[in-house]
């Protein structure tokens, strides 16, 4: 639930009724894990700065997923995943 959690901060603080319906749209091509208490407790003991993005981090590597798409590539420096941008991702596909 981080993602659309984090997303619905941003977007709904400008324009609630805009800001739902790109969620939804969202919804459509994410998939969301959760954050149990081993990955809390990894993301914990992980080297990551900001435990938000350790726990995301730690998430996907739990879920098996292919890489993390995020604009913020430098804040995931440790991950053991790829790391893309929205752009290099969608030319990837």
């Amino acid at each position: 639930m981080q993602t659309i959690n984090t997303a619905s901060h941003y977007s709904e603080k400008r324009n609630k009724a805009k800001g739902r319906k790109s969620l939804g749209i969202l919804r459509l091509f994410v998939r969301e894990t959760n954050a149990t208490e081993q990955i809390v407790d990894e993301a914990f003991m992980s080297p990551f700065a900001d435990f938000e993005d350790a726990t995301q981090s730690c998430s996907a590597v739990a879920m098996g997923v292919d890489s993390i798409i995020t604009r913020n590539g430098k804040d995931f420096i440790h991950s053991s995943l790829p790391v893309l941008t929205p752009h290099e991702y969608i030319h990837l596909a």
